[in-house]
């Protein structure tokens, strides 16, 4: 049975650092966000999940690689990047890639509406913007909750009798859509 994550791993109020809206993950103490998505309870290593929709899906990420989330915002469109790319946002003085999850998993493409969402996450060296329809909780699961992983089959959680597949953010582009998108950013900071 998952479980929510309570005290040492919290949403941070709106602030003036983190902007009107806007909530980052963290740690309470002197713990690292990444530390804390790891966590032991009763002798048993549990993993944090950060459960997001997009359209009707409900798909989950390891809260390890998520930095924050905060309302959709206005996207700079970046040219000749792959169709997966929606454009560019500032967060924090960072240039961040946003992802069409819609596009990425086949999904009936629509505007972006004042209730989406951004999950701000780094995969490797790349840091990125899902643009998901709603964040919906954290959740805490033990290892047998997470299925799959072998013979080349995707991951997933087991969440109230639920299979969550877990979205791989480091596979998310494939080597053209990486090349292409470097030569899209070079070019746009050309000018």
């Amino acid at each position: 049975m998952a479980e929510r994550f309570e005290p040492d791993f919290a949403w941070q109020e709106p602030t003036a650092d983190n902007g009107p809206g806007s909530s980052k993950i963290s740690a309470n103490g002197p713990q690292t966000a990444a530390a804390a998505a790891r966590v032991v309870s009763h002798g048993v290593a549990k993993t944090g999940f950060l459960i997001f929709h997009v359209d009707d899906r409900k798909l989950a990420l390891d809260i390890s690689s998520v930095e924050q989330v905060c309302p959709a915002v206005e996207i700079t469109p970046l040219p000749s990047s792959p169709a997966a790319i929606v454009g560019l946002v500032n967060v924090h003085g960072s240039i961040v890639v946003v992802l069409n999850l819609r596009k990425k998993l086949g999904i009936a493409q629509r505007e972006i509406e004042l209730s989406d969402q951004l999950v701000i996450a780094s995969a490797d060296e790349r840091q990125f913007a899902l643009l998901v329809d709603e964040v919906t909780e954290v959740a805490m699961v033990l290892p047998d909750q997470i299925l799959g992983g072998s013979n080349g089959e995707s991951k997933s959680l087991l969440l109230n009798d639920w299979r969550v597949p877990i979205y791989d953010l480091a596979n998310v582009l494939s080597e053209q859509e990486e090349e292409q998108l470097n030569e899209a950013l070079y070019l746009a900071f050309l000018e």
